[in-house]
């Protein structure tokens, strides 16, 4: 156990100066003759300044301001305090929240009190475990209580901007689901019930957290949500807009974390990242010692140029992709002499890919060799996906057989890249992989070391990707008029309203006419 826990822990089992201030008398009795002779604590979660603790069917609070800017919080922006009044009066109102039992002071610990809310789970772990087994009919009767319960925090003035799925709970009964709201502290009320655009603001906090769903689940939840108030239809590309704007602050915060040090190695002339327990050790020898001797292993090369080599091999039994990035001339070992490696770069952008919930082949290792600084070669070990040597066939038969949906399928995966503030620089088509198990987009996509994140990403920087995808599929002839089923389908979705859309049109069937003339120049 932490010092904290330890300490938090320490102080539940000593009230004798705590000051209270009491909700339910005869709970709150209760609880002191559980605190006072239970050993039975669950540490439910434990942070620097607050721990929270479970005893039977109570839950504590326990605040620390041990140092002097923790008792000027306390003193100037008295959050255990906020939290309590925002329970109490949210639990009048509605009873949309854990019953608040009392709250105390002492010294350096202030305490929260609640009932526990018992087998309640929070709503992310219910849709992790549980929404792939629900019926169509239950997914439906589970967003119409989901948007009950938002109705009703919306009619009591309720604005949280702490709202996401480990802060509500979900209870399954005989009479349906019903959810609770925690976490209040940076909760407000206003006078009169949320107007419907400060509800759609609030609908941009939440929306983030089911952004890994399928298509037709929150498509959904938004039709029951416009039947039920039409009034939001107006404020649905504001939500949107909103929402994916959250999303991708969220996401360049996190992106400043150095890469995990678990996987990091340095062997001999090679150095990078190994993730040791996805691959058989007698591969990782193999890969840290020369990784050159697994194109032996090839069964099929996919590209083997002046950039690099691809091939898919079978080591035990099971097939991987391995990729050699070559060095290429004076000006490429310059400013590679300066820069990461293309190997490690993917290896990062791969993982920066996963946490936006886009699907790209797991990158099992990253390896690259220097001397004297100088970069000699890298190397990336990644799954297998789709079906390999004959994927692209496969791929290409799904583009002929269902043209229109196939390509909403990449369209969509494209866009969607876009919203979360990526732009991939190489979208041609032969950069996604199909694979009928990815259930939302039906592709993985691949090649991501050209790929940029961005704040946003810019109209130019969406007509280029698209122009890519576009005049790739042109040029192969398989599909009748892709150009315009891939623009129209992509400036379709989100409901958004897009500004000079014919002329932006008319650009993008410029740029993919100039593309495809030195596409076919090339061939010459």
């Amino acid at each position: 156990m932490q010092r904290n826990e330890t300490n938090s822990i320490a102080a539940l089992k000593n009230f004798e100066n705590v000051a209270w201030t009491l909700g339910n008398r005869k709970r709150f009795e209760r609880f002191i003759k559980k605190a006072s002779g239970s050993e039975d604590y669950e540490i439910v979660k434990s942070s620097k300044h607050r721990t929270v603790v479970r005893i039977e069917d109570f839950y504590v609070k326990i605040f620390r301001h041990s140092n002097l800017i923790g008792k000027l919080k306390l003193r100037f922006h008295n959050m255990p305090w906020r939290e309590w009044e925002n329970a109490r009066k949210l639990h009048d109102l509605t009873r949309l929240t854990a019953e608040p039992i009392a709250y105390g002071e002492s010294g350096d610990f202030s305490y929260f009190v609640s009932e526990s809310l018992q087998p309640c789970k929070p709503f992310s772990i219910f849709i992790d475990r549980n929404l792939s087994r629900l019926s169509s009919k239950q997914k439906k009767q589970l967003s119409i209580r989901f948007l009950e319960f938002l109705g009703k925090l919306r009619e009591s003035g309720f604005f949280q901007p702490d709202f996401h799925l480990d802060n509500i709970l979900v209870k399954e009964t005989a009479e349906g689901y019903r959810f609770y709201i925690v976490d209040l502290h940076r909760a407000s009320f206003a006078k009169a019930p949320l107007t419907f655009s400060r509800w759609a603001e609030q609908l941009t906090y939440i929306l983030p957290c089911f952004e890994f769903l399928p298509y037709a689940d929150l498509r959904r939840f938004w039709v029951i949500l416009k039947t039920r108030y039409p009034e939001m239809d107006e404020y649905f590309s504001r939500i949107l807009e909103g929402s994916y704007a959250r999303m991708r602050r969220h996401w360049r915060k996190k992106d400043r974390k150095p890469p995990i040090d678990r996987y990091k190695i340095r062997h001999h002339k090679f150095q990078g990242y190994v993730k040791n327990e996805k691959i058989p050790e007698a591969l990782r020898t193999d890969l840290v010692e020369e990784p050159e001797n697994l194109f032996s292993f090839s069964t099929y090369t996919y590209k083997d140029s002046r950039s690099a080599k691809i091939s898919i091999i079978d080591y035990q039994k099971k097939r991987y992709i391995f990729k050699r990035y070559n060095r290429r001339g004076l000006l490429h070992t310059l400013k590679y002499t300066l820069r990461k490696s293309r190997a490690l770069t993917h290896w990062e952008k791969s993982i920066k890919f996963a946490a936006r919930s886009l699907p790209t082949p797991e990158i099992l290792a990253a390896l690259e060799e220097r001397k004297s600084g100088i970069l000699e070669r890298s190397y990336i070990l990644s799954e297998l996906v789709g079906r390999g040597a004959e994927n692209f066939e496969a791929h290409l038969q799904y583009l002929e057989t269902n043209s229109p949906e196939s390509l909403k399928h990449i369209t969509l995966l494209l866009w969607e890249m876009h919203q979360r503030g990526i732009y991939h620089g190489d979208a041609k088509v032969s950069n996604f992989i199909y694979d009928p198990s990815v259930t939302k987009y039906r592709y993985f996509i691949i090649d991501l070391d050209g790929s940029r994140f961005k704040r946003s990403v810019n109209t130019l920087e969406r007509l280029s990707d698209l122009v890519d995808l576009a005049s790739s599929i042109e040029f192969l002839n398989l599909v009748k008029n892709p150009s315009e089923i891939i623009f129209n389908y992509y400036f379709s979705l989100g409901k958004i309203e897009h500004k000079n859309l014919r002329l932006k049109k008319k650009l993008f069937l410029r740029m993919v006419e100039k593309k495809l003339a030195h596409k076919r120049r090339r061939q010459l």
